[in-house]
């Protein structure tokens, strides 16, 4: 008998790039289960037979759309839901029933896609990207009639007239204008609850001194020495060398642009903050899951040496 290879998120993990079933083992059991014997291609089980039963073997919950869509939530994501004009990029793996892989990027460059004018996706996937906020993560798994009907997907990896899967991870979910406005509002609203004035440089960094230097400013590609605490503006640290009591050393070209901008206006000996929209930190991508996409960093500097 062959071992069924079934992905199940669980509280440490939910890896949807890892997500795959070997079906054709369910199938031919199924077969025998209902009909008593069973064509090489499972032909005899309609596409709603198929879905119900691979959605039972890999035992998660799914909603249905009135389109015949099925989703399983894994992740609820932040923020809102996609609007027009957002830029929305995505990793995706789509496979067959059987487990046969015919995308993945996981791992690779995220697909931009724009679900709102897109006339070349399966519907069903356009109708579930819709359902999808920053780092949400889903499965949906559709019927040809809103997949890739009765033609198939053109490669014979999803034949005609039967239904498709996609793990799918909202990669970056973005209103550019929107997105820095919001940026903007945290900064200011950040420094009058905490009565602090800073200025704003053209980029939109914000930054403070609070401890003047000696006077000498490091340019944006000068190897400096720090110490440093970085926290998000709910006051949650997300990085820090201070509890080692050693000097963080890096050269200004290779860090943040918040970074790069914002260091050199601080004079040797210098302490102060800086406050630094996505656009000058990580933007989408955060290396660091405490970080949520898009969102302002706040650091206090103390620049040693350079």
């Amino acid at each position: 008998m062959r071992t069924l290879k079934i992905w199940k998120p669980n509280s440490n993990t939910a890896d949807i790039s890892n997500f795959k079933f070997d079906y054709c083992f369910i199938l031919i059991a199924a077969c025998f289960f209902i009909f008593g014997s069973c064509s090489d291609d499972s032909s005899d089980l309609t596409e709603a037979q198929q879905i119900e039963m691979y959605i039972q073997e890999i035992a998660l919950p799914f909603e249905k759309t009135p389109s015949g869509l099925r989703y399983h939530l894994i992740n609820d994501g932040i923020g809102d839901l996609p609007q027009p004009d957002d830029n929305m990029e995505i990793f995706i793996r789509g496979f067959s029933l059987e487990n046969t892989i015919f995308l993945n990027n996981f791992g690779a460059s995220p697909l931009a896609i724009d679900p709102f004018t897109d006339n070349n996706s399966p519907q069903g996937l356009i109708e579930g990207l819709k359902l999808m906020k920053n780092k949400s993560q889903f499965i949906f798994i559709m019927p040809s009639s809103i997949g890739y009907g009765a033609t198939g997907n053109g490669t014979g990896t999803i034949t005609p007239g039967s239904p498709v899967v996609f793990g799918v991870e909202m990669g970056c979910l973005e209103n550019p204008e929107e997105t820095i406005n919001l940026n903007i509002s945290g900064i200011e609203k950040y420094l009058f609850d905490n009565n602090l004035v800073a200025e704003k440089t053209e980029s939109g960094l914000y930054y403070l001194i609070e401890k003047e230097g000696d006077g000498e400013h490091p340019s944006p590609t000068s190897f400096v020495e720090v110490n440093y605490r970085g926290y998000l503006l709910n006051g949650t640290e997300f990085d820090t060398n201070l509890d080692s009591n050693v000097p963080a050393r890096f050269s200004l070209d290779a860090v943040i642009l918040g970074w790069t901008e914002g260091i050199p206006l601080f004079s040797r000996g210098a302490k102060g903050k800086l406050l630094i929209p996505n656009t000058l930190a990580y933007g989408c991508y955060p290396p660091n899951p405490i970080i949520p996409p898009l969102e302002v960093l706040i650091f206090d500097i103390e620049l040693l040496d350079f």
